[in-house]
């Protein structure tokens, strides 16, 4: 149900839903929170993670990955 609402409203807002999922937001509220300043044992705590190396492990993917639609994502959101 909530995928089906999350892809609705990206095809709505412009956005490919076929790249979007529900822990695609995951993904997103972790590196928030920790660009935010949380340290790592709060963002494990958020996400429920048994350890902190899964998420350590977590987090580099996404951190190391670089992210070439942010500037789209801001503009739709108002940030930029």
């Amino acid at each position: 149900m909530v995928c089906h609402l999350l892809k609705k409203y990206f095809h709505k807002a412009g956005i490919d839903p076929s790249r979007i999922t529900v822990h695609s937001l995951r993904h997103t509220a972790a590196l928030l929170r920790k660009e935010a300043g949380d340290d790592l044992e709060s963002v494990s705590d958020f996400l429920g993670n048994s350890t902190l190396a899964v998420t350590q492990t977590y987090l580099h993917k996404i951190e190391t990955r670089q992210d070439v639609s942010w500037f789209k994502v801001s503009s739709l959101l108002g940030l930029s």
